[in-house]
């Protein structure tokens, strides 16, 4: 009798006894264990997605994952965010008025000529004050002209200039001679840029000096500069401290000035 009780309640275990397949049905408390599990799987695995695409640079394009239950997710990357790139800081634009080169249309006036002579075969400054129809070339002074230059035509002063500086390539003493007035020629003054008399501050700094004696000779071995101006000049101060730039600077404004090389 206890046997077949046994036997009666081992029966039913074995009727309820059930084998699952692929494609069979599931249980509703199954299927509901089986989505939890489903979306554990798939939360886990985008997780592990998101880490990896994290660790790396951010810049995979989206990747398909197949969970344990057969379906597939998109997963998509996590995108690292970049700071805005800075603009350099620049200053305001600031129009300013510039020479242009351009040429310009511009009637001839009074200024400096260049002139050829066919007798002499030579090319010369002329300095006018009306135009030259037969020159080669107009230099129009964008500054005033000292009237002298186109009284003595310019080339007086330049002439002395160029006399005096061949002791430049060729050693010599100066002598001024009383003829200004026999040949009409228009006086001068002729000035020379020494250093003092002081040997200890020789180089340093220098004066200028009148040569105004006739029939005398002047050493130029210790001459910075030389200029040649009309003889009612007063620009150059005489005796004063001046440095050689702006010694030049009025010589050349004045007459004619040129630095003085001897060796």
């Amino acid at each position: 009798m206890f046997a077949c009780c046994c036997a009666e309640s081992a029966a039913p275990a074995e009727v309820h006894t059930e084998e699952r397949h692929d494609g069979g049905d599931e249980s509703p408390g199954d299927a509901k264990l089986g989505g939890a599990a489903s979306t554990a799987a798939v939360s886990s695995s985008a997780g592990s997605k998101s880490s990896g695409m994290g660790q790396r640079d951010g810049s995979a394009d989206a990747e398909e994952v197949t969970v344990g239950t057969g379906q597939k997710v998109v997963i998509h990357p996590v995108k690292k965010q970049e700071a805005p790139a800075k603009k350099p800081m620049t200053a305001p634009a600031v129009e300013r008025a510039r020479r242009t080169s351009a040429p310009m249309q511009c009637p001839l006036d009074e200024g400096i000529y260049l002139m050829y002579s066919s007798e002499m075969d030579s090319i010369y400054a002329q300095w006018s004050t009306s135009p030259e129809p037969s020159a080669l070339a107009w230099l129009k002074p964008s500054v005033a002209v000292p009237r002298h230059k186109f009284k003595e035509d310019g080339k007086y002063y330049e002439g002395w200039i160029k006399f005096v500086c061949i002791a430049n390539e060729l050693p010599s003493k100066l002598m001024l001679l009383d003829n200004f007035g026999a040949c009409g020629a228009p006086d001068v003054q002729v000035l020379q840029l020494a250093s003092p008399g002081d040997a200890s501050s020789a180089g340093t700094e220098y004066v200028a000096q009148p040569i105004g004696e006739y029939n005398a000779l002047y050493d130029l071995k210790n001459i910075k500069a030389i200029a040649i101006v009309p003889v009612t000049s007063t620009l150059i101060p005489i005796g004063q401290p001046i440095t050689p730039q702006k010694f030049l600077q009025m010589g050349q404004g004045e007459g004619g000035a040129q630095a003085i090389n001897m060796r």
